[in-house]
This record gives structure tokens, C-alpha cells and sequence, in this order.
């Protein structure tokens, strides 16, 4: 792992993918026409992975720095003279939403994991550069990115997550920790003081940054009562992001804007309410500490479950225990049917099981009662079916729109 990058030694480029990232990647480096581009690893100066692709995988033999396109559009910013001030938020979950909403209060730019790669911000031209953007950071962009310090530093929690990648959950928590010791006393550390990894570690570290805890929130108390978004949890991702604003500019929040906060699309999003029947689109939560935090927002016999999709490689139990002490109705589809519907055969709560999606909303629906919530939140993966959460989403919406009114 590089530690120090000069960018002004580098004459050679590769790009490793070929998704979004890579070729934001590649664009951004054919305008700036500094670099010389090249496929050849062996005869290289520097790495760009995406984070799609596994660094153990994918660069053995490179002997050549490797590196995020976060970590390049960073050090690019520095060689031109003209960083913006970036707040990066991150965690297991509710760093999406938080992201948006920081957006939506600063009237600034969102990039990173939320689907706008920062590079794309980069620029030789100061005018051009944000003066501020909110960015979501996923351990994938993370973890080669080893001297990319934010102003401002939110981790929102560390869940069992992505360990298919990152082996163990101690590995997890150091990528999205590490980060701290980078910090100086102007950062700030915005951080959970319920999470075990996050104070294990300041227990043991001492870092320089200025510390906030979103669960303090005397101060912001009458603006959190103002949110429109629902559960527990987007007082936690409300409160983070009021803090970083509060950080960035004093008179950034208003009652006002908080009332008006849009929620962000496939995260607890009210769909369509049909005969008394309120449809919600949590395509998002891909793990099952999503689903929790989607359960406790919405009352339990009154909500029809929808699980499946790829299954990830962590413990359900929890979620599963949640769901019979709320007598939470289930349907399981996609891929991960089979596993849901064996793992809940022994309650009537599980009302069936179907190959796809569409199935699944038909199923529900002929078991409704007024008064109940029909919940995608899957707690899996997309990618048994679909390529991304947001298609996945998109397509629970559009089978909900269809469903007649009679």
C-alpha cells in the first residue's frame, strides 16, 4: 500500500474496470491530458482499481502504486491548488441517505458511492471546482485510499457487512477507521457513540480531530422533530448531517429545510398508497441491519415483509428474532427464497414463497388488509436478478403502479 504519492512523477496510467468509475476515470484523465494512458501493468507508474474489483485479485505482480479513483481525484485536487472542502460520510448503513440530505441543507454537490465519482469534480480551472461536496465513501473506495483526509469525517456505524471482501469484521472496521489518524485539530470526527467499533477505538487511540456524537442532540433537537423521514435511524442520519453542516456553515439550517428534505429514492420511500394499503420501496437495505432499522419505523402486524434477492454472507438472526416478536408477515423471492422461507416454515407469519418479485406483489397484495404496509426490504443483494439496488427499486415501483384500482 502507498503511503505518499507524488503526483507530478507520474508519466504512466492504468485503469483497471470498466464500469462507471473507470471510465469517469478515463475521461477525466484524456481531458487533462497529463497522463499517458496505458493497459501495460508492467511498464506502469500508477494504479487506478475500481472498487468493484478486489485488490488481492486483481493486482498481483503489479509492482506499480495502486490506488482509488477517490484517492487520484484527491491528490489531484492538491496538485492543481483549488481543493474543495469535503465531507465524507460513511458506515454500514445510513450513509446514502446522510450524504443526500447534507446535499440537500448545503445546496452542494453529492459524489462518491452515491453514484457521481468524485473525479468528475476535478478540474484545472479553480471557477469549475465546488467550494464544498458531500461525499459517501464505501470500504471499497476506502481501503486503497491511503492519504485521502476530509474536513470533515462521518462514520455512521460498522455492521457485519462485505466480508466475502474483507474476511473478517476487524478488517472491516480498520478500512473505515483508519481514516482518524489522518485528521488534524481543524477536522472534525463525526461519529455513533452506540457503535462497539468506533469507541473501542478512540478507547485506544487519542487523534486530533474534533468530536461530535450524533446522539447528543440537545442542541438540534427542535430541527430533528421537523424531519419528515421516518425511524430511529434518520434521526441518526439527520443529526450527522445537521452537525456537518452546522460545521460548515453556521446559517446553513433552517426549520424550513428540514421540513422540506426529500427522502432519498429506494430508502423507506412511500411508493403509492392503494385501498388503504401503503406500499414502501427500501430496495437499499441489502443487509439485514437495513431491514431492522426498516422494521422499527413501521408497525409490525401491519407490515407484509418482502425478503430475498442474493443472500449476503452474514447473520440473520437477529432480524429474524425481530421479525417474529413483531409478527411480521414474510414473503420470500429471488434467489434467496429458499432460505428465508426454511428459515421462517415454522411460523405463520411466512406466507410464501415466489421466484421473482412481481410474484411476490401479486402475493401480497391478495393477503392485504386496510391499514397495512407492503415493505420491499429485502436484506439481500440485487444481484441475483437485477444490477444494482436501484433497479430493483425502479421495478417494485413500476409493478406497484400498476396494480388496479378496484
Amino acid at each position: 500500500m502507498v503511503k505518499h504519492l507524488d503526483i507530478s512523477s507520474i508519466k504512466k496510467i492504468t485503469v483497471l474496470g470498466e464500469g462507471k468509475t473507470a471510465k469517469s476515470v478515463l475521461n477525466k484523465l484524456n481531458e487533462l491530458a497529463l497522463f499517458e494512458i496505458t493497459t501495460d501493468t508492467a511498464n506502469t507508474d500508477l494504479v487506478i482499481i475500481s472498487p468493484g474489483l478486489d485488490p488481492k485479485k486483481y493486482t498481483l505482480g503489479i509492482t506499480a502504486p495502486v490506488i482509488s479513483e477517490m484517492e487520484l481525484a484527491y491528490l489531484l485536487f492538491q496538485y492543481f491548488k483549488n481543493p474543495p472542502k469535503i465531507i465524507t460520510i460513511t458506515g454500514t448503513n445510513g450513509k446514502t441517505t446522510t450524504t443526500d440530505v447534507i446535499s440537500q441543507l448545503l445546496n452542494i454537490p453529492s459524489a462518491g458511492n452515491i453514484g457521481v465519482p468524485l473525479i468528475e469534480f476535478v478540474s484545472n480551472n479553480p471557477t469549475k471546482v465546488p467550494k464544498m461536496i458531500s461525499l459517501e465513501a464505501s470500504s471499497y473506495q476506502l481501503e486503497m485510499s491511503p492519504t485521502f483526509k476530509p474536513e470533515v469525517y462521518i462514520l455512521m456505524n460498522i455492521t457485519e457487512d462485505h466480508l466475502e471482501r474483507h474476511g473478517t469484521m476487524e478488517e472491516y472496521a480498520r478500512i473505515k477507521l483508519k481514516v482518524l489518524h489522518l485528521l488534524t485539530n481543524k477536522d472534525y470526527f463525526i461519529y455513533n457513540s452506540k457503535d462497539t467499533f468506533t469507541m473501542d477505538f478512540l478507547s485506544k487511540n487519542k487523534i486530533a480531530a474534533n468530536l461530535i456524537d450524533i446522539h447528543k442532540r440537545d442542541e438540534i433537537a427542535y430541527l430533528l422533530k421537523e424531519s419528515p423521514l421516518l425511524g430511529e435511524h434518520n434521526q441518526e442520519n439527520l443529526s450527522a448531517a445537521i452537525n456537518a453542516s452546522l460545521i460548515m456553515d453556521k446559517n446553513s439550517i433552517t426549520i424550513e429545510k428540514i421540513r422540506n428534505i426529500k427522502a432519498y429514492p429506494h430508502r423507506l420511500e412511500k411508493v403509492r398508497t392503494l385501498n388503504g394499503v401503503e406500499f414502501i420501496n427500501d430496495s437499499k437495505a441489502t443487509n439485514p441491519d437495513s431491514t431492522i432499522a426498516a422494521l422499527n419505523s413501521i408497525p409490525g402486524e401491519k407490515t407484509i415483509l418482502l425478503l430475498g434477492g442474493e443472500k449476503k454472507s452474514v447473520s440473520y438472526e437477529q432480524m429474524f428474532s425481530l421479525i417474529r416478536k413483531n409478527n411480521v408477515r414474510c414473503i420470500a423471492f429471488g434467489g434467496a427464497r429458499d432460505f428465508f422461507y426454511e428459515a421462517l416454515s415454522d411460523s405463520p407469519l411466512m406466507l410464501g414463497k415466489t421466484y421473482n418479485l412481481e410474484e411476490a406483489i401479486k402475493l401480497a397484495y391478495s393477503k392485504v388488509n386496510s391499514g397495512d404496509v407492503v415493505l420491499l426490504s429485502p436484506a439481500c443483494a440485487s444481484f441475483d436478478m437485477y444490477k444494482n439496488f436501484e433497479e430493483r427499486g425502479h421495478e417494485y415501483k413500476q409493478i406497484v403502479s400498476t396494480i388496479p384500482n378496484n
